[in-house]
């Protein structure tokens, strides 16, 4: 069976979403203020800050992380952020 999550969208589709690399660039730009507060991820991304977090992830573990071309420093303080909102465990 495919890998889905709670909207029916597959692994793959994750992987290639068009805004992996604007997630992660806006928690990139705001990582030093301790990642993007709820407003933006509202105004930017139409997302509460959990669902923000939970796509940031997917968007880390797909290619938009290479595509980015972020550090690995960086990479380790977005996750950090993401799983202080995730609602995954």
């Amino acid at each position: 069976m495919p890998d889905r999550d709670s909207r029916g969208i597959g692994s793959e589709e994750r992987r290639r979403a068009p805004d992996n690399v604007a997630i992660i660039g806006l928690a990139e730009r705001w990582l030093p203020y301790g990642g993007p507060d709820s407003f933006e991820t509202l105004v930017s991304f139409g997302l509460p800050p959990e669902a923000f977090a939970d796509r940031l992830l997917d968007a880390l573990d797909s290619d938009g992380a290479r595509d980015s071309e972020i550090s690995a420093e960086t990479e380790q303080g977005l996750r950090r952020y993401a799983h202080r909102w995730s609602r995954r465990e």
